[in-house]
């Protein structure tokens, strides 16, 4: 029994499965950081809840 894709007896291929996906999560991230573009300031020092 494998732990990997493809039922290969090494855990290669999902270390590389996991580090791509790791790759494009941060892209995503990077990407919405950059694309938001907009500050959420509070006038009366209060907290604020975003949805």
């Amino acid at each position: 029994m494998g732990v990997s894709l493809f039922n290969t007896n090494t855990a290669v291929p999902m270390v590389a499965i996991m580090a791509t996906s790791a790759v494009l999560a941060l892209g995503i991230l990077l990407l919405g950081r950059r694309l938001i573009g907009t500050t959420l300031v509070s006038t009366d020092g209060q907290a604020m809840l975003v949805h």
